[in-house]
């Protein structure tokens, strides 16, 4: 597994601005409203450090099964095939529909870190994405979720890996995650949907922040293409007319 260098994300505009990359070993929230490409963001992180630089990865879904989102990524031109001696998908969301036909949902989140921890033994990883914070929250149930979230953080921290975790936003919140689970993170990326005149939209992304880097922390416009993910500078509703 590489270490120390900074993890590219391969979006066109925004490794520059990042100098580099995500820096190695940071936890990373990757926040927006729903329909904000988040996921397809995370997992292609980690595709493109699989394709390009052969860095493990472990991508973990607790909520879409796995062949679902290969089908979903596959359609976009992120293909799985290419890339899974490197990227390594763990279906936590069809573990929990088995988990939850037997009733016992007071292991899960023990079954969740048993079937990480076990995951990273065999393949081991650069990167790990997780997808979603919410739906982990939801099914584990937690008592004292700050804490608990915490220990599970400073658990996957202590892996090693760059790691992304996927936080879905209220529409009308400014709050990041429910449990305030920015302020333990290194990096914060958030995702909204904007309105450009009467019809169109278009993506705005912001690096909230990133420790350990001095970066702009104004919105710039995210696109997706042929090419993949790119940002630029937003261009106005007056520069438009």
């Amino acid at each position: 597994m590489a270490r120390g260098n900074p993890v590219k994300t391969y979006i066109e505009g925004l490794d520059e601005r990042l100098h580099g990359g995500v820096p190695h070993g940071h936890a990373v929230l990757i926040a927006g409203s729903p329909g904000t490409m988040k996921s397809t963001l995370a997992y292609y992180i980690l595709f493109h450090n699989a394709r390009a630089d052969r860095k493990e990865g472990i991508y973990i879904t607790f909520e879409q099964p796995k062949d679902s989102l290969i089908a979903q990524m596959n359609a976009l031109g992120l293909t799985y095939d290419t890339v899974k001696d490197y990227l390594t998908i763990l279906d936590m969301a069809t573990m929990r529909g088995e988990i939850d036909d037997f009733g016992v949902k007071t292991t899960w989140v023990q079954m969740a870190q048993q079937s990480i921890k076990d995951t990273y033994e065999r393949h081991g990883a650069d990167l790990i994405a997780f997808d979603s914070l919410g739906i982990f929250q939801l099914v584990a149930g937690l008592d004292q979720p700050r804490a608990q979230l915490y220990q599970f953080l400073k658990r996957i921290k202590g892996m090693g890996a760059t790691s992304f975790w996927i936080s879905e936003m209220d529409q009308d919140t400014r709050k990041y995650a429910r449990w305030d689970e920015d302020f333990m993170m290194d990096g914060v990326v958030h995702i909204n949907q904007q309105q450009r005149r009467d019809t169109d939209f278009e993506f705005w992304m912001r690096v909230v922040k990133m420790r350990g880097i001095a970066h702009e922390k104004n919105f710039l416009s995210l696109s997706f293409g042929p090419n993949g993910f790119s940002v630029s500078k937003i261009i106005t509703d007056e520069k438009l007319k």
